[in-house]
């Protein structure tokens, strides 16, 4: 029981609440989607191990103060209990393990890492930034008291410049690409000899590639947890399920040049479409990648991968995002222009985050199923959302962000 006690980071005897609090912070630690080390899972292992012991001997008021024959019985229930949480330990390894190389599979883990370190690539400008700001106020406004009133950017700047220097030759260590240009160019030629399947995006062709694969969520249980000022916690114990779509090389290929095709559109549309409005510029390319892209997918002869996302669900959104643009929008057409007033930015963070809240509000009729999609032969979902399946997890700002990503890519 001591090595629990030293495995965890506590003296005995410790609380409940002190043992549950070291194994949140160890777990955070040596979490295999956040550590790397090779020895990241074993240690995860043994700290979930001594979790399970020392709670449920502390929650059952065990003691080492027995005879020889009760101590015999106490040592063979203590080696039973260490086997089950043993075992459990590993279960919820693998099952991180999983959902993880499920994440980096499906392409996203690589998009946000992309951006994790373009992220660190800006703050040191930022920073910087941060610092100057002050001193240009000074001087153009001739004021040096200005240079004190805005003492909290320059302390902000000297706090991130700090981060930057305690990670020294680590700043930019992190994570590697899942997907390389080999790994990506092998699953593009990659054709499977055994494919009896049809595929399901093109008619006559077998699916001899990678299948197109949807995951999709149950929230069984959201834990919720308040120990002080600014000490709060919140947890989601889920189900992940897959659902897989056999697909052609044709299909395959076809999809990545579509995605392609979506991106180049976006990006060229946002940086030379003459609108003042970003947002506007953004609305505009967002339909000229949906044109290009289903004028592709028609002639190529190829269904669409994200077909199952178009339901009454998704228009009423677009619906909700659109309406307040509009609002807020005022167009001239001599020369044609689009500008939005100064509340723009502000609303469009306020959407993104409300978004999860209208998720749970369409979800409200009990008869009515509004994900449903409108393609037929995707119909094949229902069976899941019937379930209470959900295609991504309804947490704030991604519930607004997942969708748009998974579309385009």
């Amino acid at each position: 029981m001591k090595d629990y006690f030293r495995i965890l980071g506590v003296t005995p005897p410790s609380s409940l609440d002190e043992i549950k609090n070291a194994y949140r912070k160890l777990a955070k630690k040596y979490h295999p989607d956040l550590n790397k080390s090779p020895n990241a899972a074993s240690l995860f292992i043994e700290i979930t191990e001594a979790y399970e012991v020392l709670t449920y001997q502390i929650s059952n008021k065990q003691t080492e103060d027995h005879s020889a024959h009760q101590q015999q019985e106490y040592e063979d229930f203590i080696a039973h209990v260490r086997e089950a949480a043993q075992r459990r330990a590993r279960m919820k390894y693998e099952k991180f393990k999983k959902e993880h190389e499920a994440f980096q599979e499906s392409g996203l883990y690589d998009v946000v890492l992309l951006f994790k370190y373009l992220g660190l690539v800006l703050l040191p400008f930022l920073a910087a930034a941060l610092i100057i700001f002050p001193i240009v106020v000074a001087i153009t406004s001739g004021e040096i008291a200005a240079f004190f009133y805005l003492f909290v950017f320059w302390v902000i700047g000297l706090f991130l410049f700090y981060y930057i220097f305690q990670q020294g030759k680590d700043y930019f260590k992190h994570e590697k690409f899942y997907y390389s240009f080999h790994k990506v160019w092998s699953k593009l030629m990659q054709t499977r000899a055994d494919g009896t399947e049809h595929c399901f995006y093109a008619k006559g062709r077998v699916a001899d590639s990678t299948a197109f694969t949807i995951e999709m969520y149950r929230v069984k249980n959201i834990k919720l947890e308040n120990r002080g000022p600014l000490q709060h916690y919140a947890g989601i114990d889920r189900t992940l399920c897959e659902v897989s779509f056999p697909r052609s090389r044709k299909a395959l290929l076809v999809h990545l040049f579509v995605s392609l095709t979506k991106c180049s559109a976006l990006l060229l549309s946002i940086s030379f479409l003459s609108v003042s409005s970003f947002i506007w510029r953004f609305i505009f390319g967002l339909c000229i990648a949906w044109l290009a892209g289903s004028l592709l997918l028609l002639f190529a002869g190829v269904k669409s991968k994200v077909g199952y996302l178009f339901s009454s669900a998704t228009l009423l959104k677009i619906a909700f995002w659109l309406i307040p643009i509009v609002l807020i929008s005022k167009i001239s057409w001599h020369p044609f222009n689009i500008v939005t007033n100064d509340l723009d930015r502000m609303m469009i963070v306020i959407l993104a985050f409300t978004d999860s809240f209208l998720e749970q509000a369409l979800k409200i009729p009990k008869h009515t199923n509004l994900y449903r999609p409108f393609i037929k032969s995707y119909r094949i979902l229902d069976t899941y959302f019937s379930q209470k399946y959900n295609l991504y997890l309804e947490v704030p700002l991604w519930t607004a962000i997942y969708p748009l990503l998974r579309w385009l890519l």
